[in-house]
């Protein structure tokens, strides 16, 4: 989740409740925007990205038939299992659109399985949180890079998306 002004480091010094200080722990210090540009954009990328995937906005609970979960391994996750850190949903979105998202939580990379598709339709990454800017998000361009392997290494503390394409 995100508030109004993360993307330029606003912290409020820690307070949670300034809406009714008007001083500069409330306001927005623009400066930071040059600064911060990198966190500036992955966030206005997200905002695109999410505003092309409506079934990310949906205020609704998805079915079964909506979406799938799965281990790094393509397999059920074992949910029972208190030292698995990566896990990974497939989300169908309108007609055959479908979006894979990889979570790692762990201090290790990790290698997902990717799901079939399709034939002719590939996986393409839209986000990495591992990567650098402005290699992490390539939402704001829709210039996703294909990725032409069944497995996609995702590196430690990340998270990433892939949106099913045509090719």
């Amino acid at each position: 989740m995100l508030l109004g002004g993360d993307e330029l480091r606003r912290t409020q010094a820690g307070n949670n409740n300034a809406y009714c200080q008007d001083n500069e722990t409330s306001w927005f210090n623009w400066r930071n925007l040059d600064v911060y540009k990198e966190i500036f954009l992955f966030v206005r990328g997200m905002i695109a990205f999410r505003r092309n995937h409506p079934v990310l906005s949906e205020e609704k609970f998805y079915t079964d038939a909506e979406i799938a979960w799965f281990s790094p391994q393509g397999r059920l996750p074992n949910w029972a299992d208190p030292e698995r850190k990566e896990l990974a949903c497939l989300i169908l979105e309108k007609e055959q659109d479908r979006l894979y998202l990889m979570f790692n939580s762990g201090n290790a990379a990790s290698t997902f399985t990717l799901p079939e598709l399709p034939l002719n339709y590939f996986w393409h990454l839209s986000v990495d949180t591992f990567r650098s800017a402005p290699h992490d998000s390539s939402a704001a361009t829709q210039e996703a890079l294909p990725i032409l392997s069944h497995t996609y290494h995702l590196g430690d503390r990340s998270s990433a998306v892939a949106v099913m394409r045509h090719l």
